[in-house]
């Protein structure tokens, strides 16, 4: 419900997959919700992670000053998050800068995320600012394990470099509190941070490294399934002619044949069959 913005609102589901009567694009896929007036948002999420909200009404003024929040997504009963600990603890970094002053959940400054030494943490970073965000960690190594809410494969500790995150962008850092009781920090610039740790734990300072993090070159190529030098595939047949076919079955909407060329330049055939 709209309670007291005079201009309208609407709100988009940064990232979401989402029906297009439910994107909250005002005088595009509704109408902006006036003073007074509710809307209810539905829809199915079926891919958990790291998300955000925000109003797109008005946006640059509205957002600026705070219509947006966080909206983290959990996997269903029986899915693993192989690359998080089960006991690791679950925390939200929102940074937004109000009035040229950068924030993360609200907090200007050192925020605290008390635990115990040796204690892993997953911080999912939500840039809200419309420029991009500096983050790194100092006291401890760290790993991204997600990026716009999709899980990288085989991340490996980082130590001595900086990660961009984009405007609207999020990441997911997994952080472990030192074992000497101190306070490792996951830094944002201008002095934001969160310090990890025990609740008297000194915060470990440092600059923002140099060195920038490659994501394209980060953690482990998953499995592909294919041989991308010899440019077959298994499930593909060979022909004399060094084509190959690929038939997938639609149901009684009939088969369709791709037919490709070494490479893979293909063409599409399908042969429809229909029953009543």
């Amino acid at each position: 419900m709209n309670e007291s913005v005079p201009d309208g609102i609407t709100l988009h589901w940064h990232g979401v997959d989402v029906p297009n009567g439910e994107d909250g694009v005002a005088g595009v896929t509704q109408d902006a919700v006036e003073e007074g007036e509710t809307y209810v948002y539905r829809f199915v999420v079926a891919e958990p992670g790291t998300y955000w909200y925000h109003s797109h009404q008005v946006s640059d003024q509205q957002v600026s000053k705070g219509l947006f929040g966080p909206l983290v997504v959990l996997p269903g009963k029986g899915s693993s998050e192989p690359a998080v600990p089960q006991d690791a603890v679950d925390s939200v970094a929102v940074v937004h800068s109000y009035g040229g002053y950068r924030t993360v959940n609200g907090v200007v400054g050192a925020a605290r995320l008390e635990t115990d030494p040796g204690d892993t943490v997953r911080i999912r970073v939500v840039n809200t600012n419309n420029g991009p965000l500096r983050t790194w960690v100092t006291g401890s190594s760290y790993q991204v394990i997600a990026i716009d809410a999709r899980d990288l494969h085989g991340p490996q500790p980082v130590e001595g470099k900086s990660l961009d995150v984009p405007a609207g962008g999020r990441a997911d850092l997994l952080v472990t509190a030192p074992d000497d009781g101190t306070a490792a920090a996951v830094n944002f610039g201008g002095g934001t941070l969160i310090a990890v740790g025990p609740a008297d734990g000194d915060v470990v300072p440092g600059d923002d490294p140099e060195d920038d993090l490659d994501l394209l070159s980060y953690g482990t190529p998953a499995p592909l399934g294919i041989d991308p030098a010899a440019r077959t595939d298994p499930s593909r047949t060979a022909s004399a002619d060094g084509w190959a076919s690929s038939t997938a079955s639609r149901g009684s909407g009939g088969r369709s044949t791709v037919t490709c060329t070494p490479t893979f330049r293909c063409s599409l055939s399908r042969r429809a069959t229909w029953s009543r």
